[in-house]
């Protein structure tokens, strides 16, 4: 069984004075029954790293995920800011590539 879920670690979107909250330090899951463990996992050292972006190369938000997981935050963001890319951190090389 595949445990998908991410975290914002830093909401490029939010600026002080807006109506909405900030999204950094929010967990997303897929399945209501995994979120301790999308925690668990979340708070370890076995997460890729992601950055997504919209279609003009701005980056919108960072974040960690763990290791099932794929377009899942890029579905979210897509709903969320309208983003339409994501980048992640390639652990051989330290790049940042799109998936």
């Amino acid at each position: 069984m595949s445990i998908i879920g991410w975290r914002i670690t830093k909401d490029h979107c939010w600026q002080p004075g807006d109506l909405s909250k900030s999204r950094e330090g929010r967990i997303y899951f897929m399945e209501p029954e995994h979120r301790f463990k999308v925690r668990e996992i979340l708070d370890g050292n076995h997460v890729q790293q992601f950055q997504i972006f919209d279609d003009d190369g701005n980056l919108y938000y960072e974040g960690v995920a763990t290791p099932a997981t794929e377009f899942e935050p890029l579905e979210w963001a897509k709903d969320d800011a309208g983003a339409t890319s994501i980048k992640y951190k390639n652990p051989n090389t330290g790049e940042f590539e799109t998936l």
